[in-house]
């Protein structure tokens, strides 16, 4: 009881998913971006080859999923090709390729939440299986499109911000100086034969 009267009168508080997401490093932001596209690629692939044997089975039927999931297997491609590389050459993410993302995703979604509607509206029995199969692909899309957004965010200004730190050592020479100093410093010495301990 007295921890809870301390806990409630003081200025405590649970740290924000920002401030988790503030202590990964930028190769850490990669690393996840990197699986994420692995994640969303290899179910892009399964479904949308089976939205073709769907479309094939079907008579005189089509099944979305057969163009809705290409998209996802582009934009996962993308994301995939830009983040294998690491963090090294990993360059920013611009912002018209996070709304692609997430719209792919969201088209997938979309999709689904049609297979829900479908399945309860168009014949005259309902498909209860395929009602929840659609319902649980709604929710996941949902949810991958919020984290892949998120993912994308996190690592927008990671290649921006190593250029900036390069051309700065480049401008300033940073570390050309540091060495034109030690020997400096080193001829000095040798010269007033004083030793140097950083010799």
């Amino acid at each position: 009881m007295d921890a809870f009267v301390y806990a409630s009168n003081s200025n405590f508080s649970f740290p924000s998913s920002s401030a988790f997401s503030g202590m990964l490093k930028p190769e850490d932001h990669v690393k996840r971006l990197n699986m994420f596209s692995i994640v969303c690629l290899s179910l892009s692939i399964i479904f949308w080859l089976r939205a073709l044997y769907n479309t094939r089975i079907m008579s005189g039927g089509f099944d979305l999923g057969v163009i809705s999931y290409a998209g996802s297997i582009f934009s996962s491609c993308y994301l995939y090709l830009k983040s294998k590389r690491g963090v090294e050459k990993f360059t920013g993410t611009p912002t018209l390729a996070r709304t692609i993302v997430l719209a792919t995703h969201l088209i997938v979604a979309s999709n689904h939440t049609l297979g829900i509607y479908v399945a309860y509206n168009i014949y005259e029995v309902v498909y209860v299986k395929f009602a929840y199969y659609s319902l649980a692909c709604t929710i996941f899309w949902l949810f991958a499109a919020i984290c892949g957004w998120r993912f994308i965010t996190n690592t927008m200004d990671i290649g921006v911000v190593q250029n900036d730190d390069t051309e700065m050592e480049g401008l300033y020479r940073f570390k050309d100086t540091t060495n034109t100093v030690n020997e400096e410093l080193l001829m000095y010495g040798d010269q007033r034969g004083l030793s140097y301990p950083m010799r």
